[in-house]
Parts: C-alpha cells; sequence; structure tokens
C-alpha cells in the first residue's frame, strides 16, 4: 500500500468520526435521545385488537404485559384481568 492510499484512509476515517460524534451530539437536539420515544406510547385498544373476554386460556392476567389491577404495558385505558389481546405473552 502506498503512504498516499494510507493518508486517503486515515483522512476518511478521522472524517467519519467526527461526522459520528457530530450526530450524536446533534441526537438530542433532533429528539432521537428523548425517553418520549415511540417506544413508550401505547396502543390503543382497537389496534391492539383487545376484548373484554379472555380467548381459551389466555387472558390478561395470565400476561407479561399486564399490570395489576387494571391496566397494561402495552395498551392504553383500563385493562380487565379476563381480557384479551393480540400481544398477549405467557408469564414467566
Amino acid at each position: 500500500m502506498k503512504d498516499d492510499d494510507r493518508v486517503k484512509r486515515a483522512v476518511g476515517r478521522r472524517a467519519m468520526l467526527r461526522r459520528a460524534a457530530l450526530v450524536a451530539a446533534a441526537a438530542p437536539l433532533l429528539g432521537l435521545g428523548a425517553k418520549e420515544s415511540f417506544a413508550d406510547e401505547k396502543m390503543s385498544q382497537k389496534d391492539a385488537e383487545y376484548q373484554p373476554t379472555p380467548k381459551g386460556a389466555q387472558s390478561c392476567a395470565t400476561c407479561l404485559q399486564f399490570t395489576p389491577p387494571s391496566s397494561c404495558k402495552l395498551v392504553k385505558g383500563k385493562i380487565s384481568p379476563q381480557g384479551w389481546c393480540s400481544f398477549w405473552g405467557p408469564k414467566q
């Protein structure tokens, strides 16, 4: 490898690292690092296909996402322990 090629690669790496640092510094300003991200948003009951009755042996009371007495980590609104939605997952 020629010395010129090494210099070009080093300059390219430096420029890339500078850009990465600028993006990281700008992330909070752009809302990319905000706590209130889309992951923190709860889904509507309609979108989650929530129903107030169980689906077979599956019910909110036996779901990993259910928070007693009547809420869910993923779905908005009041949730019945006897309810069910498409995000049901067994408690471990």
